[in-house]
């Protein structure tokens, strides 16, 4: 069963608020664009590791999607009685070569080769580390094996005739459940009781952290390089002015009444907190009253009153 569901990536949403936030011309809007793009598929390989997953029996094993424990982070933990797996997803198109000679993992996509770190090496790392953490959390130690899943059957996996073994490994994650199956019978006895089981899955759990990311500080961008003002949804005229209780467009005449929603979420998002006199700046609107108003009609986590009041992102 699922012990831990993967959520949607912190470094994904905030990607996204900044290219919002952000001018079309700015100088790092196209760095920002490029990591999303591969974060983006790096998250797809990742869900469609967890589809595949789904085929297990969910009584026999304990699923942990996106495990961030001190100091790693692990794709997907899979542990049962017998044993555990850790799971590390790959989402690449192309030919991937793991060449045994230069201790190489490449990329060969349009006649053009693209090296990257080793997987295979990255999943032994973090078994040392799993391994360190056991001990230091005083549980009991089980076989640990490492797997590589590699997101889907149209990507070639090569490497050399005296590496075969190498596909005990890396394979596709559609191939990854009948991998740890076979597993399950190559060790048929029972390292861990009912009650080692539920301490690990306790302090997994509890050790478990929330993912971090400081995008601003990471791309070394100012809140003051946002745009201000609201732009309208429907032909992006920037700022919409707020006439009875809407927020009205010059350009096109659009209204909405929840027009400043998404603008003040992104930049509790980046930012991480936000003032009446913030908010002010934010929308193009200097009613103090009515921004008050706005926010907190919202229901966002805050602290303070009156106009030591501040606002919080609502994890």
């Amino acid at each position: 069963m699922i012990k831990k569901r993967r959520k949607y990536p912190l470094k994904l949403k905030k990607a996204h608020a900044l290219l919002r936030r952000l001018h079309p011309l700015h100088p790092t809007r196209l760095e920002i664009e490029e990591d999303l793009k591969k974060n983006h598929a790096g998250f797809r390989g990742e869900k469609e590791l967890d589809y595949h997953l789904g085929f297990l029996p969910q009584d026999d094993y304990f699923i942990y999607q996106g495990l961030q424990l001190p100091g790693f982070q692990i794709d997907c933990l899979v542990l049962c009685s017998r044993f555990a797996v850790i799971i590390e997803s790959k989402n690449f198109s192309g030919t991937l070569t793991f060449d045994s000679s230069s201790h190489q993992f490449y990329r060969t996509k349009d006649n053009q080769k693209e090296g990257f770190p080793d997987p295979i090496l990255q999943a032994k790392r973090h078994k040392i580390k799993l391994q360190k953490w056991l001990t230091t959390h005083k549980l009991k130690p089980l076989p640990i094996q490492t797997l590589i899943s590699i997101a889907f059957p149209t990507t070639i996996i090569e490497t050399d005739n005296s590496n075969y073994h190498l596909f005990e490994t890396v394979t596709h994650a559609e191939r990854i459940p009948d991998k740890i199956a076979a597993l399950f019978s190559f060790y048929p006895e029972v390292s861990l009781s009912p009650y080692h089981l539920k301490k690990w899955n306790d302090t997994l759990l509890t050790e478990d952290q929330a993912e971090k990311f400081d995008a601003l500080a990471f791309y070394q961008i100012k809140p003051t390089d946002f745009t201000q003002g609201i732009s309208c949804r429907t032909c992006y005229h920037n700022p919409m002015k707020r006439i009875y209780g809407k927020w009205k467009c010059p350009g096109c005449q659009a209204t909405s009444r929840k027009a400043h929603v998404g603008p003040i979420l992104d930049h509790l998002l980046l930012v991480n907190q936000l003032t009446n006199q913030d908010a002010q700046r934010l929308l193009h609107f200097s009613t103090t009253y009515t921004v008050s108003r706005l926010l907190s009609a919202m229901k966002l986590p805050f602290t303070g009153d009156n106009k030591g009041r501040v606002y919080y992102y609502p994890y």
